[in-house]
């Protein structure tokens, strides 16, 4: 395990941190919308940067795994989180998003 990888917890503990304060200062809250895209893309370019391209090729050759990554990531995922979502945040619409942004995110089935 590299040194990165045994800090990444940290770090996201600490953008976590970091989004808790900033959401409570007006003018990020009111312009929230346009700057979680680029926050994410930051975060996770962090992410990606740890997986190794070289052996891309040679990954997508099993094929049952490939399918098996691709169902679970963009149909059963989704599925499922919608139904978390309709049974426990009904009457919370930005939480059910919240909650639905999290776990779609197709990022850490990748670092296995």
């Amino acid at each position: 395990m590299s040194f990165t990888e045994k800090l990444q917890s940290g770090f996201f503990i600490i953008a976590i941190l970091i989004g808790l304060i900033l959401g409570r200062i007006k003018w990020v809250e009111e312009n929230a919308v346009f700057l979680i895209v680029p926050s994410l893309m930051v975060m996770l370019y962090g992410v990606f940067l740890n997986i190794p391209l070289n052996h891309l090729g040679q990954a997508f050759q099993n094929y049952k795994m490939t399918g098996l990554i691709l169902g679970m990531n963009f149909i059963w995922t989704p599925v499922f989180v919608w139904g978390l979502g309709g049974i426990f945040l009904r009457n919370s619409p930005d939480l059910r998003v919240g909650l639905i942004m999290l776990m779609v995110t197709p990022t850490t089935s990748l670092l296995a």
